[in-house]
């Protein structure tokens, strides 16, 4: 599950900067494929866990990491506005969280 985090952080990273570094071409296979399998690899981790609060924290994670980066990926639209973008400290802390119940999860 930690190494599953670690490769959506790091893929959804990868997908801003390239979005940043060329904005006219939105679709870049390089980073588009990697995200996705990313993204895939996070949810096939998130079904194996047999506690559905600790499911569904990950479940919470995960939309709030994308939420972050689709801050920095794309123009945010009108109907957007409604949205709750976690800040950098709150996602930090929702990582936090999350970690102290993979922790419990490991002991049981």
């Amino acid at each position: 599950m930690l190494a599953a985090i670690t490769q959506l952080d790091k893929a959804y990273a990868e997908w801003v900067t390239a979005a940043a570094s060329n904005p006219s071409d939105p679709t870049n296979p390089t980073v588009d494929v990697p995200l996705h399998g990313a993204l895939r690899a996070y949810n096939q981790a998130v079904q194996m866990l047999h506690i559905g609060l600790l499911r569904n924290a990950a479940t919470r994670y995960r939309e709030q990491l994308t939420e972050f980066y689709l801050m920095y990926g794309q123009p945010r639209d009108p109907l957007d506005t409604a949205r709750n973008v976690p800040t950098l400290q709150e996602l930090n802390d929702e990582h936090i969280r999350l970690s102290e119940k993979l922790r419990d999860y490991e002991r049981t």
